[in-house]
């Protein structure tokens, strides 16, 4: 579904392989004549005190700042239960195979993991009755293999799964008005993410002391408006009257 027009569209072509954009701009920019990418954030990163072994760079890709990922994971969680409650605790068919995945992706991000087979069991009988044995079983096999590996706070390849919030909303079909009404916090698509960092910019410059743009406009638009004609003055009279405060001298008289 191409959201930006509302209308099914399907791919007529192409291999169906993945190129990651830093491999694109790399293309790009040596064609430009430019330092490729990684030469670019060598030159303006500060060096860390303990550099990398060449297996830690080859295999690891920073996730972005703030909460951890076991914390992360854990109020996606909290989210898709949301999603499961507002559908009378039992998933639509359909979704049921995709959100019983992603519970169990959670939960191998969690610290005790000893259970987690059984706790995937137990969640499947009552959200997503009417899947086969076999489609629980094999999600519980995955998620207790993932269980087993090192944990990392970082993406490795082959390691647990990292999936976005975005991604996750997608999969379910949760639209931005979903999200909204049932407060959801990281299952959400990235339109509805987009107009929170929005709204959430906005009241930080509020806060800082900026200004609405219509608010700014009438006080500042004079350009426009030449308000020093009002008074019959040239317009570096007119600035420093309105600095002296004497413009309302000229009304009264």
């Amino acid at each position: 579904m191409n959201e930006k027009v509302n209308r099914t569209v399907k791919v007529t072509g192409g291999s169906g392989a993945r190129h990651s954009f830093d491999t694109l701009a790399d293309q790009i920019f040596v064609a430009c004549g430019r330092p490729k990418r990684a030469d670019l954030n060598a030159k303006t990163k500060p060096k860390s005190s303990k550099p990398k072994t060449e297996t830690e760079t080859e295999t690891e890709t920073n996730m972005p700042a703030g909460l951890t990922q076991a914390r992360r994971f854990s109020v996606i969680l909290q989210d898709l239960e949301k999603y499961r409650n507002a559908n009378g605790g039992v998933i639509d068919e359909g979704y049921r195979n995709v959100w019983l995945h992603f519970y169990a992706t959670c939960l191998t991000h969690f610290k005790d993991t000893s259970t987690i087979g059984q706790d995937i069991a137990k969640m499947a009988e009552i959200a997503t009755p009417g899947l086969s044995i076999g489609e629980v079983n094999a999600i519980i096999k995955q998620a207790e293999e993932k269980a087993k590996l090192p944990y990392s706070d970082k993406v490795i390849p082959g390691g647990r799964y990292y999936y976005k919030g975005e991604t996750i909303a997608e999969a379910l079909g949760i639209s931005s008005k979903t999200a909204r009404s049932l407060g959801l916090k990281q299952v959400v698509p990235q339109e509805e993410k987009r107009r929170r960092r929005a709204t959430a910019e906005r009241q930080r410059r509020q806060q800082n002391g900026a200004v609405p743009r219509a608010e700014y406009l009438a006080d500042n638009d004079t350009s426009r408006s030449q308000p020093w004609l009002k008074y019959g003055l040239k317009k570096s009279q007119y600035y420093v009257r309105r600095k002296a405060r004497t413009l309302q001298d000229l009304i009264d008289d």
